[in-house]
């Protein structure tokens, strides 16, 4: 038990070390301006399909990866030296100013297939993706301890109660329906099935480092903890449970989602649209286990003080040496529960205008409430069709407490093949040290039979 709750302490340890330094994820606030893909239903089922048929290939259709991290940029926090990159703990600490929780998040999304059809004023489709979320939390004491040193703290206590950590892997299918009342309206809905490959939570009521008060003892750290980590389905990914096809579709843990929107046209060229997704939970109690961590305090010799450590233990026995020390916290390991975790959900208010044949610019605010705690955004966007093959879109947004938010997206469509990449942050992949958000996604559709001959890719000349 004590070996098994190591490992995990462990595994948090090093998550909270790696991932803090990372970028986090956002809302996706140019997928729904693209209504000419498939893809746009999952943030606006009310969006206007531009072909009566659309088809999805398998993970080819389309690969989403996000990532966020809103403490800080590396720029602000960093200084090269050579091919180096510093980073000064003194400017992190600066940038955690006020106390608050801060977060990193990072989310994929693969689609699996889907299949749309138009019959009379109804838009059909069945969907499937699966889907990955990551919330870690931190605060700045943590960093404040590191960058000053045991000595600055001496007899003091610091909280770290602000460290959480939230990760779950699930399928989605779901089935959506739209339909067209007149020439001004579109209304669209969509209810998904989920069902949960694997999950972990970690969380604490309480976690305080005291330093010892004796000169001699300063770097010996009094830990007392309260709170609990928690996983399911983690058993079914040993080698032999991968090998069944029920690892891939849990019907243990199950969930729902659901989406809706709305979309306005009170003048020719001018669309209004209000839309929601990602409303829903998982229900886990497949292999649900939960280490509860007793208020209690151990003391450790040198658990923040890298240098003293790797000098005492040497780089190799460094990682058995801490899950010595952690491991001493005691814990009750219960099984046969169950828990629930809610998706993020996401909204978007969104207005275009298309002022000329095939130009469109356009406005939106759109937000993520995420671990209690909503991350508002807002986009102006503009599009341009190029003949009847090419649509390119460039986009400005403020987005986790930044500016420098530049996107861009390029759907090309020789044919019934539809090639697409959009991203709400390009600047990201120039320079990661401006970026606190950025995503990209990217794919192929096969679409069928155009509905509206002075759209963008579905213009004729």
């Amino acid at each position: 038990m004590r070996r098994t709750l190591g490992r995990v302490a462990l595994l948090i340890v090093a998550l909270c070390c790696t991932q803090v330094m990372g970028v986090r994820a956002q809302s996706q606030m140019l997928l729904p301006y693209n209504d000419i893909l498939f893809q746009s239903t999952w943030e606006n089922p009310a969006v206007r399909p531009m072909h009566r048929f659309s088809v999805g290939l398998p993970i080819l259709s389309s690969i989403e990866v996000g990532l966020i991290n809103n403490g800080f940029k590396l720029s602000d926090v960093s200084e090269k030296d050579g091919e180096w990159l510093n980073v000064d703990l003194a400017k992190v600490i600066d940038a955690l100013r006020g106390g608050r929780a801060y977060q990193q998040y990072a989310e994929t999304q693969i689609d699996l297939l889907h299949f749309r059809m138009k019959w009379r004023d109804y838009f059909f489709w069945l969907g499937a993706r699966n889907v990955t979320t990551q919330t870690f939390g931190y605060g700045r004491d943590l960093f404040d301890l590191v960058y000053r040193g045991n000595g600055a703290f001496v007899g003091k206590e610091l909280t770290l109660n602000k460290a959480t950590m939230d990760v779950k892997n699930y399928h989605e299918i779901t089935f959506g329906l739209s339909k067209e009342i007149g020439k001004q309206w579109m209304v669209g809905f969509r209810a998904s099935f989920l069902s949960g490959l694997a999950s972990g939570l970690a969380s604490f009521d309480e976690l305080n480092i005291a330093i010892d008060g004796d000169p001699a003892r300063m770097y010996a750290h009094s830990i007392k903890g309260s709170g609990a980590v928690t996983t399911s389905s983690l058993h079914r990914f040993s080698k032999d449970e991968l090998k069944k096809p029920g690892t891939w579709f849990n019907v243990k843990n199950l969930g729902f989602a659901l989406a809706g929107g709305v979309s306005y046209r009170p003048i020719p060229g001018l669309t209004l649209s209000l839309a929601f997704s990602d409303v829903g939970l998982i229900d886990w109690n497949d292999g649900v286990r939960e280490y509860q961590l007793e208020n209690k305090k151990i003391e450790v010799d040198a658990l923040i003080r890298g240098k003293q450590m790797f000098k005492k233990f040497g780089f190799q026995n460094v990682g058995k040496e801490l899950r010595r020390q952690v491991g001493d916290f005691k814990t009750e390991m219960s099984e046969g529960a169950r828990y629930t975790q809610w998706l993020a959900p996401k909204f978007h208010l969104l207005g275009t205008y298309e002022f000329a044949r095939q130009s469109v610019v356009g406005a939106s605010f759109s937000g993520i409430y995420q671990a209690k705690t909503f991350y508002p955004s807002a986009t102006v966007s503009i599009m341009q069709g190029v003949s009847d093959i090419f649509q390119i879109q460039a986009s400005w947004s403020y987005n986790q407490y930044s500016a420098l938010n530049f996107g861009a997206g390029l759907v090309v469509c020789p044919g019934p093949v539809q090639l697409y990449v959009v991203t709400d942050n390009f600047l990201a992949f120039i320079n990661p040290k401006l970026a606190k958000a950025t995503n990209v996604r990217l794919g192929v559709n096969l679409v069928f039979e155009r509905l509206n001959r002075n759209h963008m890719l579905t213009y004729d000349r």
